[in-house]
């Protein structure tokens, strides 16, 4: 059974949340992991919002590797980011993107 995780991709402006294919070899993900994943031309960083069974897209995109098993941000954050993005009507990826620790906030890598 393949896993599926939903993640806010670390890029400005972005609103929609996207699903990723997780390959048998990082079955050490969770929520809040920092993850890089293909994103267009590029790789990006993002973080992991749930863990899913399925996904209504066909044919995902696997998640390139992982940046830290570990969640990045605490349940604190979480909440707050949701808070931000509701109250500011900000997307979610703006609102993640600050709350990520300093050193660990990459956008992208043209590949």
């Amino acid at each position: 059974m393949k896993s599926v995780v939903r993640v806010v991709v670390n890029l400005p402006g972005l609103k929609d949340l996207y699903d990723y294919e997780v390959p048998e070899a990082l079955d050490s993900l969770q929520k809040g992991s920092l993850i890089v994943v293909p994103f267009g031309n590029f790789h990006a960083q993002a973080v992991i919002i749930e863990e899913r069974c399925t996904s209504k897209i066909e044919n995902l995109k696997k998640v390139s590797s992982i940046l830290d098993p570990e969640p990045v941000l605490t349940p604190a954050q979480w909440q707050l980011a949701l808070w931000m993005e509701k109250h500011f009507f900000s997307p979610l990826s703006d609102c993640v993107h600050i709350m990520l620790p300093a050193g660990m906030n990459q956008l992208a890598d043209v590949r």
